[in-house]
């Protein structure tokens, strides 16, 4: 083994830079996590006890707020968990406070709208928010401070990295942990059982210069356990190109023998993907790859939002669904909605709802217009199609036809925001695999196209917009769009 070297910790630019290589970034995960919640409780009885020194709240009220905490802590431990994968910087951090806390108090503004709880002091809710948000960014500051400057680790105590391999995987590893800053890791070595089926192991200073690298060179894979017996070692990666990983079992198992933690490279299919989750399925453990990346938790509070916006509408449109429907009745013959199979998430067919714009035979006249279609790629759009009727021409300017998709909203097959439902006729014609990938969520009432010219765009902006916003989805990109979709509706622009 080579002589170690003394040195200082390196500063991590962010600890997720190690995605989960690092136990102690782990660590100060869950420590902030634990700070932040039992910091949110603490601020929430302080803002009680302030509201009622005040006068604000009687001692009924007061047991009444303090109850109240039951609520609040699983909100916080929600929120903040949700909203935790966030780089270090102080700005990061207070914006990650700012949002974890904003979702708390809308979460409660929601409850006490819901179930008429108006003993709830707004004092108390947005004092809760300032005094939480103050006092547990300084904390952070002094945590900061100590975890990554006053704390220094000895060398002695960094976490031991052997990587098994020597080509350009092995090479991908020793460079990810060296970007990231090798606080608290260390590799210690390269064994490499293919020797000559491997090109040597190069690495570079910070001035481009090669530099030589601990390698051991072994001609048997057993020979692992001399190693792991006779140093110490906390980890081994396994980093050998994928023609070689059946052979690495025995490695394994000497590793399970040594009580040894195992890592495996598990890039095993040179594709690109936004999020890799570990998953026990019943004792097997099972690598999943999600090329879109989706946080489940705010997904739920994305259908939540759908569900609250969608109910508290109804009592003002139902009158105005009234209204169309009688005119839709005396302006053309045939029923009021018109219904038609959609394409939705993961490609299951649900029935959208629309209310009718065409006559009633439109379905089967489109056959003799198709070739009049004004639309690029897959999707057919006319600006003048004699098929649509006279109230048909100012509900689909307005977007008054669209109106009963809310229905679809409550069912659960569409949500307010996402990717246009497309037809089963669109789809068929679709020539390119990534014009599926709109199918892993949800399709919405509106989303940026939507915003952006409707019918205006061609299909390949149309398909360039859905996708930019499924891998950049946020949630409160969707009410930015929700809000920016009322003056593009009123204007009609891109209306056909």
């Amino acid at each position: 083994m080579p002589q170690e070297e003394k040195r200082e910790p390196v500063f991590p630019r962010s600890i997720w830079d190690y995605d989960a290589m690092n136990a102690k970034a782990n660590h100060y995960q869950h420590l902030t996590l634990l700070l932040d919640n039992i910091g949110g409780a603490l601020a929430w009885l302080l803002s009680v006890h302030l509201a009622q020194l005040i006068g604000l709240i009687d001692s009924t009220h007061f047991y009444q707020h303090a109850a109240l905490l039951l609520l609040i802590l699983p909100m916080q431990f929600w929120s903040f968990r949700s909203n935790a994968n966030t780089q270090l910087s102080f700005k990061s951090q207070a914006i990650y406070l700012a949002k974890s806390l904003g979702l708390v108090v809308m979460s409660l503004i929601v409850l006490i709208f819901i179930t008429e709880l108006y003993f709830i002091n707004r004092f108390v809710v947005f004092g809760y928010a300032l005094l939480a948000f103050t006092g547990l960014m300084a904390a952070k500051c002094f945590l900061y401070y100590w975890y990554f400057h006053g704390r220094k680790e000895k060398l002695e105590n960094y976490t031991k990295v052997l990587i098994v391999g020597s080509g350009p995987r092995a090479q991908m590893v020793a460079d990810k942990i060296q970007r990231a800053g090798d606080w608290g890791t260390e590799v210690i070595g390269y064994v490499d059982p293919y020797p000559d089926q491997s090109p040597n192991l190069s690495r570079q200073n910070g001035n481009g210069h090669a530099v030589d690298v601990p390698q051991m060179t072994i001609q048997h894979i057993e020979d692992v356990q001399l190693i792991l017996s006779d140093n110490v070692v906390d980890e081994v990666i396994i980093a050998l190109p994928r023609r070689f990983l059946s052979d690495v079992e025995p490695l394994v198992k000497i590793c399970e023998a040594e009580g040894i933690c195992i890592k495996l490279v598990a890039d095993l299919f040179d594709m690109t993907v936004a999020r890799t989750d570990l998953v026990d399925l019943d004792g097997l453990p099972v690598v999943e790859f999600h090329p879109v990346a989706q946080n489940m938790d705010m997904l739920i509070v994305k259908r939540i939002f759908d569900l609250v916006l969608t109910m508290a509408a109804s009592p003002i449109l139902l009158p105005l669904f009234v209204l169309i429907g009688i005119a839709i009745k005396l302006d053309s013959r045939g029923p009021v909605f018109f219904t038609q199979v959609r394409v939705g998430l993961n490609k299951r067919h649900f029935r959208m709802f629309k209310f009718r714009s065409m006559y009633e035979d439109a379905e089967q006249r489109l056959a003799e217009i198709e070739h009049l279609n004004e639309a690029q790629g897959p999707n057919f759009k006319i600006a003048n199609d004699p098929r649509v009727t006279r109230l048909g021409h100012f509900l689909r300017r307005s977007s008054l036809d669209e109106l009963p998709q809310l229905i679809n909203v409550f069912l659960g097959d569409m949500s307010l925001v996402g990717p246009r439902p497309m037809s089963i006729r669109d789809v068929n014609l679709f020539d390119k695999s990534a014009q599926r990938r709109r199918f892993s969520v949800r399709p919405g009432c509106t989303c940026t196209w939507q915003i952006s010219g409707r019918s205006n765009l061609s299909f390949d902006e149309w398909l360039e917009l859905d996708l930019a916003y499924i891998d950049n989805w946020k949630f409160f990109e969707d009410i930015k769009i929700l809000i920016k979709t009322v003056p593009s509706v009123v204007k009609g622009s891109g209306a056909m």
